[in-house]
């Protein structure tokens, strides 16, 4: 039977899952009626196992491979198949209704279509009546062509609750009727008799006519609209898995098939988009892409569809920049990367339309863009360094053909500043190796004219020092030799005694430097401006030898007394330390900013030009052994290379901020120099040289970073490693001094420290601070297990030298040298003094020699503490003297000769919690202090008492006075005082201060005020 071909035809297509296949068999079996394909098909469509279409599809084609049904002998129920709500196949009479006839006149009778089923009126004058001759009756049907209608079946008994699809019983559209039964016969009209609703039935067909049509257009258009969203299902499908060929296609035929489809734009659009995917995604050159983009894009800028896939478009026409960028890096020739960049910029015209990538997709995508923009920016940048690599390499050319290697290097510094990573170009090194070789030709002997002085003629003199503090007995011997202030101190290392001092200038920086490492070696001092050495005898400080050179020098470096000096200009000098004679002399084709660097005992030196290049010269002879190229700028280098174990450090100063420790490796003559590894990069500069230990080199910067740099011979990559390090901690530049010993570490600052350097955890501990807020003026000095440091005390002026323990900073003696005298009288037969730092001296004039031996203080009630500034001393009556400390405000030095205690005391003034704001005056045996707070106090500066009440002119709130020097009256009880409020008063001074007198004046008093017979005068702004 046909359901069971249609349930086979189901399970061949495998549209349905098995289980569902042997449900429909199991109940197809258990039915006793007959079941039409029509009734089975739209079971399964209303169940939702198949569309319409395919259900119309399936019944179609079951149809048309069976075979047409011979004429019906029976009369024939009327079918179900319109049920379905399909429409009819062609040749299929699944749609049709048979008229039931009586049996004898089956055969002749026609199959009258089941739309007649929609019939006019006269059906209802049809009557069952007795068997009549048949054929005359169906003649008079066939002549009015009004078909019968058939009579009504009884209902179908209901289904049973098996669960069965089908029911039990036959239903009236499954059994045929029964052939005995007597048909009805139709009555017939009269002829001559017109009905009186014929119009009304012409109406009425009319109208269902109508209906149909719209019930036929609403179906051919869900038809249709069914067909149209698989199309579109399958492409998007399609479109998702990559497949951009097919999805093209079935775009392209929706959008042809179904132009009036809300969707048509949006199929041009994925149509385009497949388009450009399909090239941009299998093809390699990106050209191609772009192409394809120029293309399809254009004709869908207007197309709404295009609003819901920009951020797809984005995404390809990003891919298609990236691979771009791809293609230039893997480029190997110029003109290709340049092509492609040219080519580049025609897609950046189309991601810069809004048309095809909005603000929103920019959003989104604006960490991609910006990735893409910087690799294309990097490419630019390639290409530029390349033409210019091969624009400064023809310009090298023509330099060196000239030999002007000064033109060479500095086209080639242009370039490696503005592109670093052609430090290293082969091509670029080898021609400023050739330079280097025409540099090392330029180099030759020097005519220099070095010759001897005779030493300065020392005047009689005495030196006021000021120490204190024990003997440190295991430095005995010692000689410790200091710059202060323009003289250079030669003192005992065991007790800070004062040696010997020589003046030089106070222009004059340079440290004493030892000739020798013996404990009372002699010094070499430098006088840069003047171009002299002078070897000085470290017992009684005199002049062993004195050698003047025709210019200024830099200060020299020493090795076991052998004296390598530089000229500025270029000229490097070997002196023979023992008599300061000329060993040899080599002209440099360029100035030198410092002395030679060198290694202990190696044949070499190392002479830094003003730029560019490293000049190796013999120790011996000066002959220029090679040229190192470094690359230098002018200014950058502040100290001296350092040779250690074959590796030659080069300190450059790049910037302010930063300096550059490079490392170049030597042979065992310390010759073939070459760059061993990457530079050591430091925050700060390198300004003072750096510390050997060891194998070890400790460098700090002006920033305060401290790096401990190890050279290890046997390592099998880089052999000088970082092995520990402290962050720079200096808020501003400033010279920064050390010493090391093994892991210890001292740095001199603005304070003194020690350090414990961590190997094993790479830092540097800071184990304590001394002396903080004092500045270190020069290096310190090991002797044994003590530092001796050179330093000026805050709030004082001289220099101050210390010798302290090592491990715990602890001071063991101090001497301060150089104090300013501040009050300087004679008395009988001796001088007296007082210094800045409150410390009384008294010498005889037969103490004065040339040799200037040193006093001693008298009294030192200021016991070297900080804070000691004593100046602008106050005469007193009776041979007294006051003197205010600067650093202190409202303490005073009081000299009473007189005394038999203590003829120098330090007093605390009772400034009512202010401090003065103008220089004080005597009156009678007091002094009278103007002060910020607005007052004018009166005190006794043996005690510091109040000896009056103050003077207390209005004054405005918050407003800070500012006074003169009063002037004292020849009354000595009378003054005139004058301040910032444009007044001037006449005040007596007694147990009170009484205003005598007041005036205003048009401007401010300056400075101070002079008394002049019987008038004060003043200077106004």
């Amino acid at each position: 039977m046909l359901a069971q071909q249609f349930v086979d035809k189901l399970e061949g297509t495998g549209l349905l899952h098995p289980d569902i296949i042997a449900e429909l068999r199991r109940q197809l079996a258990d039915t006793k009626g007959r079941v039409t394909v029509e009734a089975l098909a739209k079971l399964l469509v209303d169940n939702g196992h198949l569309t319409k279409f395919q259900a119309t599809k399936l019944v179609s084609e079951l149809k048309d491979d069976s075979a047409p049904a011979p004429p019906l002998k029976a009369p024939i129920a009327k079918s179900n198949a319109n049920e379905l709500d399909l429409a009819p196949l062609e040749g299929s009479a699944s749609g049709a209704a048979k008229a039931v006839v009586p049996n004898e006149v089956v055969g002749e009778a026609e199959i009258v279509e089941d739309e007649v089923e929609e019939v006019v009126e006269e059906a209802e004058a049809v009557e069952v009546v007795d068997s009549t001759p048949v054929v005359e009756v169906v003649e008079e049907v066939a002549e009015v062509v009004v078909p019968t209608r058939k009579k009504k079946n009884p209902p179908a008994a209901p289904p049973k609750s098996s669960g069965s699809i089908f029911p039990d019983t036959p239903s009236p559209v499954m059994s045929a009727p029964d052939p005995m039964q007597p048909s009805p016969k139709p009555k017939l009209p009269s002829k001559a008799k017109r009905n009186p609703w014929e119009d009304f039935r012409i109406l009425g067909v009319g109208s269902v006519l109508a209906v149909l049509l719209l019930l036929g257009a609403g179906l051919l258009w869900w038809y249709f609209r069914g067909t149209a969203d698989e199309l579109i299902e399958a492409a998007n499908k399609s479109y998702e898995g990559r497949s951009y060929e097919t999805a093209e296609k079935f775009y392209a035929d929706f959008a042809e098939r179904f132009t009036s489809d809300d969707r048509v734009s949006y199929a041009k659009v994925r149509r385009a988009l497949s388009q450009l995917r399909r090239v941009a995604e299998t093809n390699n050159d990106p050209t191609e892409a772009l192409k394809s983009a120029k293309l399809v894009l254009p004709p869908i800028a207007e197309e709404p569809g295009l609003q819901s896939e920009r951020g797809d478009l984005t995404g390809v026409l990003l891919t298609i920049a990236e691979k771009y960028n791809a293609r230039a890096d893997a480029e190997k020739e110029i003109a290709g990367k340049k092509t492609l960049m040219e080519s580049q910029k025609e897609l950046q015209v189309i991601l810069d339309n809004p048309q095809f990538v909005g603000s929103g997709q920019r959003t989104q995508q604006a960490n991609r863009i910006a990735r893409i923009e910087e690799e294309r920016q990097r490419i630019l940048r390639d290409i530029g360094r390349e033409e210019d690599l091969v624009a400064t390499i023809a310009k090298i050319k023509t330099a060196l053909e000239q030999r002007d290697t000064a033109a060479s290097y500095n086209f080639r510094s242009q370039l490696v500043r503005k592109y670093p990573q052609l430090e290293v170009n082969p091509e670029l090194n080898t021609l400023i190796i050739q330079a280097a070789n025409i540099q090392k030709e330029l180099v030759q002997k020097a005519n220099l004219d070095v010759s001897s002085q005779d030493p300065q003629i020392a005047h009689p003199a005495a030196m006021l020092v000021n120490s204190q503090g024990s003997t440190a007995d295991d430095l005995q011997g010692n000689l410790v030799y200091v710059n202060a202030l323009g003289a250079i101190y030669c003192l005992e290392a065991s007790t800070g005694n004062v040696l010997w001092r020589q003046y030089v200038g106070r222009d004059v920086s340079n440290e004493p430097i030892r000739l020798t490492d013996s404990p009372d070696t002699d010094t070499l001092i430098t006088r840069s401006a003047a171009g002299v050495l002078q070897r000085v005898s470290g017992t009684d400080g005199s002049s062993v030898w004195k050698a003047a050179f025709p210019s200024g020098i830099i200060s020299p470096t020493v090795d076991n007394e052998q004296i390598f000096a530089a000229v500025p200009t270029g000229e490097i000098a070997s002196i023979d330390g023992a008599n300061g004679a000329l060993k040899w002399a080599t002209k440099l084709p360029q100035p030198v900013p410092v002395s030679p660097g060198l290694g202990a005992k190696k044949p070499q030196l190392y002479v830094p030009g003003e730029h560019s290049n490293l000049y190796v010269l013999s120790r011996s002879s000066g002959e220029c052994k090679e040229v190192l190229y470094t690359g230098h700028a002018v200014g950058t280098i502040a100290v001296p290379p350092t040779l250690l174990l074959g590796h030659l450090f080069v300190f450059e100063n790049p910037a302010p901020d930063y300096s550059m420790v490079r490392i170049f490796s030597t042979n065992d003559e310390g010759l073939e120099l070459k760059m061993a590894q990457n530079p050591f990069r430091l925050k700060g500069n390198i300004v003072v040289p750096p510390q050997i230990d060891g194998r070890r080199v400790i460098v700090i910067t002006d920033l305060g970073e401290i790096a401990v740099l190890d050279v290890e011979p046997a390592s099998a990559k880089d052999k000088v490693s970082r092995i520990a390090s402290n962050p720079a901690s200096e808020p501003s530049p400033r010279p920064l001094y050390s010493w090391a010993k093994s892991n210890e570490l001292w740095v001199c600052s603005n304070r003194f420290s020690r350090y414990d350097v961590q190997v094993s955890r790479g830092q540097i501990d800071r184990k304590w601070i001394k002396d903080d807020g004092d500045s270190f003026v020069g290096a310190p000095q090991q002797f044994g297990d003590f530092i001796v440091h050179v330093r000026n005390v805050v709030g004082t002026k001289g220099i101050r030298v210390s010798a302290v323990r090592g491990a715990d900073g602890q001071e063991v003696w101090k001497t301060d040298i150089g104090v300013p005298v501040s009050s300087l009288w004679s008395s009988e037969s001796q001088l007296n003094a007082i210094s800045s730092q409150a410390a009384l001296y008294q010498l005889a004039t037969d103490k004065f020699s040339e040799q200037a031996p040193s006093i001693r203080p008298l009294e030192n009630p200021g016991l070297q503490d900080r804070l000691l500034l004593f100046t602008n001393p106050l005469a007193l009556p009776q041979g007294r003297f006051a003197l205010f400390n600067a650093s202190k405000s409202n303490q005073i030095a009081f000299y009473n000769p007189s005394s038999t205690d203590k003829q120098l005391n330090l007093v605390l003034q009772s400034f009512a919690g202010s401090d003065p704001s103008g220089p004080p005056a005597v009156l009678g045996n007091g002094l009278l202090v103007p002060l910020k707070n607005g007052q004018v106090v009166y005190t006794e500066p043996a005690t510091g008492r109040a000896l009056s009440s103050p003077f207390q002119p209005p004054l405005e709130s918050g407003v800070q006075a500012t006074w003169v020097e009063p002037a004292v009256l020849a009354d000595g009880k009378t003054a005139i005082i004058s301040g910032s409020n444009q007044k001037i008063y006449k005040v007596e001074v007694s147990k009170t201060m009484n205003v005598v007198s007041e005036a205003d004046l048009e401007q401010p008093l300056r400075q101070r005020l002079v008394p002049f017979e019987s008038q004060v005068i003043g200077v106004s702004a």
